[in-house]
């Protein structure tokens, strides 16, 4: 469990660094904030690619399989707490 965690830790500080600076533009309008957020998911999936290998997976297509299996856990799980915090909001402006 504890090597889990710090392999988790890994991955998610090989992608934040690069794609900090590119957080700005994803939030855009145009082709602009399309090409950060095709740019933010590739980096995302190099890094796992990079940073797995002995920690998650021993081939490459194992690792791609592990890969597209996270990104797809990440992006539900990106959806469900923007629901929330949707539901949240919507009764908060009920109450007031």
């Amino acid at each position: 469990m504890r090597r889990g965690f710090r392999a988790s830790f890994a991955y998610l500080n090989a992608w934040t660094v690069p794609i900090l600076p590119l957080s700005w533009f994803v939030f855009g309008t145009g082709p602009a904030a399309l090409i950060a957020s095709l740019l933010m998911a590739v980096l995302g999936f190099a890094a796992f690619l990079r940073m797995g290998r002995g920690r998650w997976y021993r081939g490459v297509l194992p690792g791609v399989g592990k890969a597209l299996i996270l990104f797809a856990t990440i992006g539900l799980s990106g959806a469900l707490g923007t629901a929330i915090v949707i539901v949240i909001g919507v009764f908060a402006g009920l109450a007031a």
